[in-house]
């Protein structure tokens, strides 16, 4: 009698472990921040020193932002297509960079080479990134990311990780039209295909 119970308390005790087990690998308990609704605000420079701001965002109806890091493979074919796609677009849409660091902040290693690789870019903007851009440096998982916003800073939609120039294109034209239900639909397709 006294075994069986010993067991009972054994096997209640495994299963509470395994229990614990799981839930600390799905996850469960942790918290997530909630997603930008609004783009920081912030007050930095771009790669000629010159002063900007979020009202830079005031110029066009929709803008994205495309956060990468200089020293990554994929900014080497990322910012010619761009290029591409910055000087064909029509005048209510517009593309910025954002150039981190490969620990958030850019040194001074990454500004020079992130120096070297927009030589090659005369439509984009590359704005470096500082301590306004935390909310949303630690939300950022990979990198190239793209995230689309309109004249108010406001987040439009969800982020676009990767470097299809095309894609980002498609997305700021859709975004630019302004039609609400296509919007939704277009954030219900990216969630399936960020699952």
């Amino acid at each position: 009698m006294q075994r069986r119970t010993v067991r009972i308390i054994y096997r209640l005790f495994l299963g509470a472990l395994a229990l614990l087990l799981l839930s600390l690998i799905a996850g469960c308990g942790r918290e997530t921040e909630p997603p930008l609704r609004v783009f920081p605000t912030f007050r930095t420079v771009d790669l000629a020193s010159t002063t900007v701001t979020e009202d830079i965002f005031r110029r066009h109806a929709v803008t994205a932002i495309v956060l990468w890091l200089p020293d990554a493979e994929s900014s080497d074919s990322l910012l010619p297509r761009l290029e591409e796609v910055a000087s064909s677009l029509p005048e209510r849409v517009g593309i910025l960079s954002l150039v981190a660091g490969r620990h958030g902040l850019p040194d001074k290693a990454d500004l020079d080479a992130a120096r070297c690789l927009a030589k090659a870019t005369p439509h984009l903007r590359h704005l470096v990134a500082n301590d306004d851009f935390a909310p949303l440096l630690t939300r950022t998982k990979s990198v190239p990311m793209t995230y689309f916003v309109d004249a108010d800073s406001k987040i439009l939609g969800l982020p676009v990780p990767g470097t299809n120039a095309n894609l980002i294109r498609h997305e700021l034209m859709r975004l630019q039209r302004n039609d609400p239900a296509r919007e939704k639909a277009g954030e219900r397709l990216q969630q399936n295909l960020l699952r």
